[in-house]
Order: structure tokens, then C-alpha cells, then sequence
């Protein structure tokens, strides 16, 4: 059965904001410095702010007055989908 992960990295005001969404297996994925990788539930999306009250998910949400523009849908990515990408910005 295979995990969700939130990587979330820290904005200039503090928030921890989920930047990217890993579909994996196993253990959590390797991330940056300045980076977390965390387990989160379906519905957390791209964007949102830990403790956002905005389509709070799971202890994540969107800003307070966020237009809807900054909502963006969920983009989850497989470890599949990684290897690819990489690959393909290799080969350009």
C-alpha cells in the first residue's frame, strides 16, 4: 500500500506550505535541505498552509482570503513520474 507525503518547505512569513505531493511506498522520500517530507491525508493540495483555515484537510489549508486562482488541484506525482521527468530534462 503505498503513502501519501507532503513536501513542504517554509515561506518568508513562516508557514509551512505543501509545495509538492508524493504518491510512494516504503519510507518517506529523500528531500532537499530546507525541505520535510510529511504523511498526509487525500484532499491536502498544493498551496495549502499548515493550520490554513480555508478546506482545512488534515491540519492543512488555504490562507485565509486566498483567491480561488491560488487554490491549485492536487498534483500528485508517483516515483515513476520523478524518474521520468528527470530522465527527460537529461536528455534536453
Amino acid at each position: 500500500m503505498s503513502t501519501r507525503y507532503a513536501i513542504i518547505l517554509t515561506d518568508a512569513d513562516g508557514n509551512e506550505v505543501v509545495s509538492d505531493i508524493k504518491q510512494m511506498e516504503g519510507a518517506a522520500p529523500q528531500v532537499p535541505s530546507g525541505y520535510k517530507a510529511v504523511k498526509v491525508p487525500d484532499g491536502v493540495q498544493i498551496g495549502m498552509i499548515k493550520g490554513g483555515p480555508v478546506n482545512a484537510v488534515g491540519g492543512y489549508g488555504f490562507p485565509e482570503g486566498s483567491p480561488a486562482p491560488v487554490r491549485s488541484p492536487t498534483g500528485v506525482t508517483t516515483a515513476e513520474d520523478s524518474k521520468a521527468a528527470k530522465s527527460k530534462a537529461a536528455a534536453e
